[in-house]
């Protein structure tokens, strides 16, 4: 990533992308290079604009923000997607589609800063060690399942009983996410998943 972070927010509540764009503007390092109230025709733009970072709200109407997000990714689209919407509604679905971060509105803009400058370390990180934190979308939709409790601080015994599985296959997963994330805990995938690594 250049020094220079950049930007796209697509959001069809006025107020809301108002606001992050006003936000944004505050920021010295950071520019946004486009700015949509809806995914109809958006999604060209975004891939032209290859920004860093694609703001998308979740309620998104037409398309959806998880619809739009597919699509984007389908098309090779490689910014770190934050969701955004009023609440934390979405925000395990937003984690098992693969996006980078999510925001609740109203947008705190130390929330705001944190979430840019956990994006800039990743990318800094990918550019140097190369790509590993996209593995979310290497995991079979059981692993997906795992990582989801995992996350909710569920045990294997409790995973297991959860979705009708043996504890053995359950921490046989687990191994095989850990070498998926390429990390040596549990506790650092769940780091890695909050954006804290």
């Amino acid at each position: 990533m250049q020094n220079r972070v950049t930007c796209a927010i697509v959001d069809d509540h006025l107020p809301f992308r108002e606001r992050l764009e006003q936000l944004l503007a505050l920021l010295p390092d950071v520019e946004c290079r486009l700015s949509a109230n809806s995914a109809h025709g958006t999604i060209s733009a975004v891939l032209s604009a290859a920004p860093d970072i694609v703001f998308v709200n979740a309620k998104l109407k037409g398309k959806g923000g998880f619809n739009f997000l597919e699509e984007m990714r389908g098309k090779g689209l490689n910014s770190k997607i934050v969701f955004t919407a009023s609440s934390s509604r979405y925000s395990v679905q937003a984690l098992k589609c693969g996006a980078f971060d999510y925001l609740v509105h109203p947008i705190d803009f130390d929330e705001l800063k944190a979430a840019i400058k956990r994006v800039v370390h990743v990318s800094e990180r990918e550019n140097h060690f190369g790509s590993n934190d996209n593995f979310l979308a290497k995991l079979t939709s059981k692993q997906k399942e795992i990582v989801k409790l995992l996350a909710e601080g569920k045990t294997s015994r409790e995973i297991a009983k959860t979705l009708g599985i043996t504890k053995n296959t359950v921490d046989t997963h687990r191994r095989r996410i850990i070498e998926k994330a390429g990390v040596s805990s549990i506790l650092q995938l769940i780091m890695r998943l909050k954006g804290c690594n």
